[in-house]
C-alpha cells in the first residue's frame, strides 16, 4: 500500500507524463506542416508490417493450388509470346484444353511488366512472379495513403486509413482481402493490381470533379483499373477514347 507521502509525489509526477505526452501527441497529429509526423509513422509502420507479416508468402516453395497455377500459364505464354516475336496480349493459350484465346476474354496487362522483368533481369519466372504478388500486397497502404491525401484528407487520417487498409475481411466472397491473394487462399493474381489501382483512379476521379483538372491521369488510371479489375478491356479503351476526345476539345490536358 502506498503512504501518503508517495502519493502526494507521484501526482506531480503523473501530471509531468500527461502533460509530455499530450504535447507530443499534438505535435504528431498536427496535420500541417513538417510537423505531422503521425500519419508518415503511421504507414511507414503498417509497410514494414505488411513487409515482414507476408514474408511466408515468398519464401514458400509449395505447389500453388489455387489460381496462381492458371495466372503461371498465362504469364508463361507472355514470355513465349515476346521470344516468338507475338503479340503478348493476343496469344493463343495453348495449355487449356484444346486451346482458347484467353486474352480476348480475360486481362493480359498483369502479365507483361513480370514477363518484361523475367525476360531482362534473367530471374526465374516463378521468382518474379511470386516477388510482383508479393510486392503489390506489401504497397496497397501506400495506395491508400496516397489516395486519401488527393482527396484532401490530413496525413493523420490518411495514416490511419493505410493502417486499417489490411484489416479488409470478407466471408469466403473473394473481396480486397489478404485471403484472395496469398498461397493459402485464392490467389486472384489480376484483382490485386485492380485493388491497388482502385485508390488512385478513384481519388484522381476525385479531383477531376473537385477542380476540373488531371483528366489524363484519371482516364490512364480508370483504364488501368478497368483492364486489371473487370477484366473489360475493350470498354476500358472505349472510355478512355471518350475521354481523350472530351480532354481534348476542352484543352483540359
Amino acid at each position: 500500500m502506498n503512504s501518503p507521502l508517495t502519493s502526494d509525489v507521484a501526482q506531480p509526477e503523473r501530471g509531468r507524463v500527461q502533460r509530455v505526452l499530450t504535447r507530443l501527441w499534438m505535435r504528431l497529429t498536427a496535420s500541417q506542416g513538417a510537423s505531422g509526423l503521425l500519419g508518415p509513422l503511421l504507414l511507414i509502420g503498417t509497410l514494414l508490417f505488411n513487409i515482414v507479416a507476408l514474408l511466408p508468402s515468398l519464401a514458400n516453395d509449395s505447389p500453388n493450388l489455387n489460381d496462381h497455377v492458371f495466372h503461371l500459364l498465362n504469364l508463361q505464354r507472355t514470355v513465349d509470346a515476346f521470344r516468338a516475336g507475338q503479340d503478348p496480349t493476343d496469344a493463343w493459350q495453348r495449355a487449356i484444353g484444346m486451346g482458347f484465346p484467353i486474352f480476348h476474354y480475360y486481362q493480359h496487362l498483369p502479365y507483361l511488366i513480370p514477363a518484361i522483368v523475367h525476360l531482362v533481369s534473367g530471374v526465374g519466372m516463378v521468382l518474379v512472379f511470386r516477388w510482383t504478388n508479393y510486392l503489390l500486397l506489401c504497397v496497397f497502404p501506400l495506395s491508400m495513403y496516397w489516395a486519401m491525401r488527393k482527396s484532401r484528407f490530413d496525413r493523420t487520417e490518411a495514416g490511419f486509413g493505410a493502417l486499417v487498409s489490411g484489416l479488409i475481411a470478407t466471408n469466403g466472397l473473394y473481396g480486397l482481402d489478404l485471403t484472395s491473394y496469398i498461397w493459402s487462399g485464392y490467389g486472384l493474381y489480376t484483382q490485386l493490381w485492380g485493388m491497388v489501382l482502385l485508390p488512385p483512379a478513384l481519388a484522381a476521379c476525385y479531383v477531376v470533379m473537385r477542380d476540373g483538372r488531371g483528366y489524363g491521369l484519371a482516364a490512364l488510371l480508370d483504364t488501368a483499373l478497368q483492364a486489371h479489375l473487370a477484366g473489360k478491356i475493350d470498354e476500358a479503351t472505349a472510355a478512355y477514347k471518350q475521354v481523350v476526345a472530351k480532354c481534348t476539345a476542352q484543352g483540359h490536358w
